[in-house]
């Protein structure tokens, strides 16, 4: 059965960023309405948590492209050493059997009868040690039906597309990964530096609090679902 179509980075990028960008149009829609159930002594407390789940995402993003780029990684070193061991070969594998060499006869006197009686004695002992020697190994004089050519091959063939295939995915982790780390730093960076207005002009901007506290909560859930989605193209790009 066909693998469903996984949207590239690049799309999952554009529509994560349309997102955000509905999230934070809806917040400044609704940010008159909310205000009345903004509490503003919380403000320095949401503020703080925002930034820190948003610096956690980042942290989590690069501890799974190092785990996911190690397992990669072990992949391949295996599918390369496999694929040495065939190109290598196994030596003697399929390869008829010596025979031995039939040993001169003995010397003897070419004037007497016994000379004659010796040399017909000897042919028939190489002949009956040649027969014998293919009637007890007709095997091992037919090639290995595991270790043939053709088959050995296919395999190192089918393990090259492999590797090559990892490599690709490899290669895919930090641009995959890339869009969901550009959101946590722009999380971490929205919501850090307001951390010091917080017992101060945020305190009487009850309307801000609220576009805030909306466009906190919106972002790092669209970011979760972003970083989800990553890991799972990953992970299917490695099946």
């Amino acid at each position: 059965m066909a693998k469903a179509a996984e949207p590239r980075p690049r799309r999952l990028s554009a529509g994560f960023g349309a997102y955000f960008v509905i999230v934070t149009v809806l917040a400044y829609v609704l940010a008159p309405q909310l205000s009345a159930y903004v509490d503003p002594g919380a403000t320095l407390e949401v503020l703080a948590a925002y930034a820190l789940l948003g610096a956690l995402a980042l942290v989590g993003l690069g501890a799974g492209a190092l785990r996911h780029a190690h397992r990669l990684d072990e992949r391949i070193d295996d599918l390369e050493d496999e694929l040495r061991h065939l190109r290598r070969g196994e030596g003697g594998r399929g390869r008829p059997p010596v025979r031995p060499t039939p040993q001169e006869p003995p010397a003897v006197d070419s004037g007497s009868a016994d000379h004659e009686v010796a040399l017909l004695l000897d042919g028939l002992e190489t002949i009956s040690e040649a027969a014998s020697a293919e009637v007890e190994a007709p095997e091992a004089l037919e090639p290995q039906p595991d270790a043939g050519p053709g088959e050995a091959e296919l395999l190192a063939a089918a393990h090259a597309r492999e590797i090559e295939r990892l490599r690709r995915a490899r290669g895919a982790v930090a641009v995959t990964l890339a869009g969901p780390a550009v959101a946590a730093i722009a999380i971490v960076g929205a919501f850090a530096p307001l951390l010091p207005a917080a017992d101060g002009m945020l305190l009487a901007d009850l309307r801000f609090n609220a576009f805030l506290g909306v466009t906190g909560l919106g972002s790092l859930a669209g970011l979760a679902a972003y970083a989800g989605a990553s890991f799972r193209q990953l992970a299917r790009r490695a099946l």
